[in-house]
């Protein structure tokens, strides 16, 4: 395989599965009856409990600070998340939202477990060495 092609596979690959994540998290966020930012938000807090601030929201995720806040808002007047000060942090923290998160995690497990539907756990090991790798080259090419 040239470069070309390579270079095309990769951007390809990972749109086509974004996309389907995307799909995927809008189908039970809808079912919820929330929207896909405060899905988002619900999600990061559930799945990183210890990441707990709209910052590590935005670094971790990549989502704009609009973007979160937009749905740390209605999710705060919705009681589904708490926000607490600490010194001159603001604290996130799931609350009336963990049944939820539930549904949601739950969604992104139906997900993952459909897109690595038979492939044995050693390709997906390579595969998860391989990414990695190649995250590390990406952030050292970028510095």
């Amino acid at each position: 395989m040239n470069n070309d092609t390579l270079v095309t596979s990769i951007i390809k690959s990972t749109r086509r599965v974004r996309d389907q994540y995307d799909a995927a998290i809008s189908r039970a966020a809808h079912k919820c009856g929330i929207t896909r930012p405060e899905a988002d938000v619900l999600l990061f807090l559930y799945n990183n409990p210890t990441l707990n601030t709209a910052r590590d929201i935005v670094y971790y995720r990549g989502f704009s600070k609009a973007y979160v806040s937009k749905a740390v808002d209605p999710l705060i007047r919705q009681g589904m998340i708490d926000m607490t000060t600490d010194r001159r942090r603001q604290l996130l923290s799931i609350s009336g939202g963990a049944e939820i998160a539930e549904k949601l995690r739950t969604a992104q497990a139906a997900f993952l477990s459909a897109l690595t539907e038979g492939i044995p756990q050693s390709e997906l090991d390579c595969f998860m060495a391989v990414n990695e790798a190649m995250c590390k080259n990406a952030e050292r090419i970028g510095e």
